[in-house]
């Protein structure tokens, strides 16, 4: 298993990829001891001792990264509010319900109150990059790292080292993450597994109506009451796309693809499918950086498979 030290720094110094951003200098001269210690006290948990060698060994002057070297409590309670808020609109919007919660209240305000009470006791996460989180609890080392949106979770890294490489280095590391033990964290690796006494199953039909509007909504382009065509992205396990039918080959190929896409008035809204089961993480991470760096952001994650109704797991990205 990949671990965090020089020959890791060495590879990331050399082969990063930040898009247009300074890169993060990997190596001795980041935060102290006593800096490490501040940051816990405000924090109120200790972090896992590969987490504060890695905030040890990292300098990063265009903030990359989470800007742990310019700590402020506010931007890391907003980044954990910023998880529940999507777990709550998934209970509100997509029937989302844990076993753990009991019997679903009928009115949507005491639901929304018990998750929130019950989501103060899960496991306590790290924000390392965008919404990538080491999970910091149990206290730990080669935790797996996370990408949640809303509460479609994916494990982006069998421990931190693992996480860097696949997300900053263009190699297919998602693949032997596969390979690897990855530690299982309380509710957070449940999601992963979508467990059958972790989550209710099924959709009523008023909720099964509403998903079918918003995932029509989206790819036809109403959404905001914007007039927009949707043009569908199927990426594929060798790291090309068929966009609208019509096979990419290469990331050049790709982005220059998205920027003819820039032109059309409207831009289209993009529906980026995610059920390939050989699709690697590195693969997708790549592909969103694209987007990115484009300026186009995800506007509605589709996740749901229950009963009534199965929708391939994908994001609509919009332009602006």
């Amino acid at each position: 298993m990949l671990k965090l030290g020089p020959e890791l720094f060495e590879l990331l110094n050399a082969q990063q990829w930040v898009g247009n951003q300074q890169h993060v200098i990997y190596g001795k001269g980041g935060l102290s001891t006593l800096q490490i210690q501040l940051i816990e006290s405000q924090l109120g948990f200790r972090m896992p001792e590969d987490f504060a060698f890695l905030l040890q060994n990292i300098r990063d002057p265009g903030e990359v990264l989470f800007p742990w070297s310019n700590f402020k409590k506010q931007k890391y309670d907003d980044m954990i509010a910023w998880i529940l808020k999507g777990i709550e609109f998934d209970i509100h919007a997509n029937n989302l319900w844990l076993r753990r919660w009991g019997e679903r209240p009928a009115e949507s305000s005491v639901a929304l109150e018990k998750a929130r009470t019950d989501f103060k006791t899960w496991p306590k996460l790290l924000p390392v990059y965008g919404h990538r989180f080491l999970a910091a609890e149990p206290r730990r080392s080669d935790n797996p790292v996370f990408s949640i949106w809303q509460t479609d979770i994916v494990c982006y890294g069998a421990n931190l080292a693992h996480y860097l490489a696949n997300e900053f280095v263009q190699r297919d590391v998602a693949r032997h993450v596969l390979k690897q033990n990855v530690q299982k964290i309380e509710i957070w690796s449940d999601f992963i597994d979508n467990r059958k006494e972790f989550l209710t199953e099924g959709m009523d039909a008023e909720t099964t109506a509403r998903v079918l509007a918003s995932v029509g909504n989206a790819l036809r382009g109403k959404a905001n009451s914007a007039q927009r065509p949707g043009v569908e992205i199927k990426l594929t396990a060798d790291g090309n796309a068929l966009v609208a039918g019509q096979l990419i080959v290469g990331h050049a190929a790709l982005e220059a693809k998205l920027h003819e896409l820039m032109q059309q008035s409207p831009p289209p809204d993009l529906y980026v499918q995610r059920h390939n089961p050989d699709l690697s993480a590195e693969t997708l991470s790549t592909f969103e950086a694209v987007l990115r760096k484009l300026d186009f952001g995800p506007i509605i994650v589709l996740q749901h498979q229950g009963k009534d109704i199965k929708v391939s797991p994908g994001t609509v990205w919009r332009l602006g």
